[in-house]
């Protein structure tokens, strides 16, 4: 396997074991690559919610960034639970990574950006049903609006559009401890694939387009739960991931959209996902330095889409491109801020508690 392409955690680093490891201090482009993910997000939605009238209203890029997202944790996450193969740890640290941030963005949104931007009375804000309906986003119960706030926007009433994908990407969280319920990996190998199946089927026949469950549409959250199936088939697999490859596939998939457009999410799953982590595994030193800031790709996701909003309902005059370049800035201010001050330090209180409990289990050991 080329260097660069070794098994990594969640942050990008290097876990493969002392022997085999290239050097100590490896890093990788993934997070630069998630970075670069979240900021594909905010563009895209910002050609949607600027409008018709906006210059940029016929522009549309495919949903990459959230792809990349979903690829990545399907080829990540499963080594967390092999690392550490118990239920509490494994869903503790997930609710870790996806609750704090989460609850800042909506309690926010809600106590702070929609009495500010309402055209209701405080009061009448606060007693809205709806107002408090939209901490359902926090039980993965999507909830997008909030009284009075954004309805005279190009893209009306939409506070967080984003919000869409977390509870599909909490529902893989709980399909790993499930999957690894089967000891043989031929097993695993079978659940992932029949997983990726099961979505490409009910894109080609549209059986669950009209389905809602838990304020979820079930065909939408399958298209990304397939990225998701799709590299955690890569890494159980154990496929060799290539650059040379990828080119190939790349025009592959080009060819092949262009002579079958029906089987386009069949096709963009198996070839993309393995592009994603080939890339985001390798270490390119431009790549790679970005390991050395912190990583805002959630915070870029979760607030770049109310960010946008409020500078269209601030600013509506203002040009779409500095309307998108503003809220680059802003939103990159917020997710520092939430990586910094919100996630980071309960990271670090949590591993600090880890290591009592270790030192404690040492100590009576010891004493035994």
């Amino acid at each position: 396997m080329p260097s660069g392409c070794g098994p990594h955690d969640e942050r990008g680093r290097d876990i493969t074991p002392p022997l085999a490891a290239p050097t100590a201090r490896f890093t990788s482009n993934l997070q630069a690559i998630r970075i670069i993910a979240a900021f594909l997000i905010l563009l895209r939605h910002s050609f949607v919610v600027l409008g018709d009238d906006s210059p940029l209203a016929g522009v549309r890029i495919p949903s990459i960034g959230i792809w990349v997202f979903f690829t990545i944790s399907g080829y990540l996450l499963p080594g967390s639970w092999v690392r550490h193969p118990h239920l509490g740890h494994f869903l503790r640290a997930r609710l870790r990574r996806l609750m704090p941030s989460l609850a800042v963005v909506v309690a926010a949104s809600a106590l702070i950006l929609g009495p500010i931007l309402s055209w209701l009375p405080a009061s009448d804000y606060f007693s809205h049903p709806t107002t408090w309906a939209y901490f359902s986003n926090l039980v993965f119960q999507p909830s997008y609006f909030l009284p009075g706030v954004f309805e005279d926007n190009p893209y009306p009433n939409a506070v967080n559009g984003s919000i869409w994908s977390l509870p599909p990407q909490a529902l893989t969280y709980a399909l790993i401890p499930i999957v690894f319920l089967m000891k043989a990996r031929g097993w695993r190998i079978a659940g992932w694939a029949a997983l990726l199946a099961f979505a490409v089927w009910d894109n080609l026949n549209g059986t669950f387009e009209q389905t809602v469950v838990w304020g979820s549409n079930v065909s939408q959250a399958l298209i990304v739960i397939g990225f998701f199936a799709a590299g955690a088939l890569i890494r159980e697999l154990r496929v060799p991931l290539r650059l040379s490859v990828t080119a190939v596939l790349v025009v592959l998939l080009i060819i092949g959209m262009a002579l079958l457009p029906g089987a386009n999410y069949l096709l963009m799953c198996l070839v993309i996902p393995y592009g994603i982590i080939t890339i985001s595994l390798q270490s390119w030193p431009g790549l790679r330095a970005v390991n050395r800031f912190p990583d805002i790709s959630y915070g870029v996701f979760l607030v770049g889409f109310p960010v946008q909003q409020t500078v269209i309902a601030t600013l509506p005059d203002i040009n779409p491109y500095l309307s998108i370049g503003l809220t680059v800035v802003v939103s990159t201010v917020l997710a520092l801020f939430l990586e910094l001050c919100v996630d980071r330090p309960i990271v670090r209180a949590a591993a600090r508690r880890s290591r009592r409990k270790a030192s404690d289990r040492d100590a009576a050991s010891g004493s035994n």
